[in-house]
């Protein structure tokens, strides 16, 4: 029987602009690789890796030529999930995030929220919605589901470029 070529497609999102005055940088990030980690105490971690290229920009604001000069060109990066944001149980969906001890960036609403009086648990447990904790949500897929995991790949990274992880 002949070997079947099957469509393999690569993960590949527009991020932020980097700008220095007047240069602006286009730039797209690229998944290699996710790697989940499972601590002593049972928590995971996961740990995703990109490479950001970067592209000059037209005068249109578009992707020009691809920058290949040294230490121009490309750089790697690492994103973490872990169980300090919270996600939508069913879907994955980023909903908070614990940008400090005493603050919860809304991911949604884009609003800071002030959470000085209790702990990130009580905060969560205090919400309406049903909500998991992001590195444990990736430790039951891990264990329970054969799904595609694409979306939340590609919803890490919009997220990460929306907390200006890129620039």
């Amino acid at each position: 029987m002949p070997l079947v070529s099957l469509p393999v497609t690569t993960i590949e999102l527009p991020v932020s602009d980097r700008r220095s005055g007047a240069t602006v940088v286009k730039q797209k990030a690229r998944y290699h690789g996710l790697n989940i980690n499972q601590q002593a105490d049972g928590t995971c971690s996961v740990l995703m890796q990109l490479s950001v290229t970067q592209y000059a920009a037209t005068e249109a604001g578009e992707y020009g030529e691809r920058l290949t000069w040294e230490g121009v060109s490309s750089y790697p990066k690492t994103l973490v999930a872990d169980n300090n944001t919270a996600v939508d149980p069913q879907s994955g969906a980023i909903l908070y995030i614990l940008v400090s001890s005493e603050t919860v960036l809304d991911f949604v609403k884009q609003q800071y929220i002030s959470i000085s009086e209790s702990s990130w648990h009580d905060f969560l447990n205090s919400r309406p919605e049903a909500l998991a904790l992001q590195g444990d949500f990736f430790c039951v897929l891990r264990d329970t589901q054969d799904i595609r995991i694409r979306f939340l790949i590609e919803h890490h990274i919009e997220a990460a470029d929306a907390m200006g992880r890129f620039t």
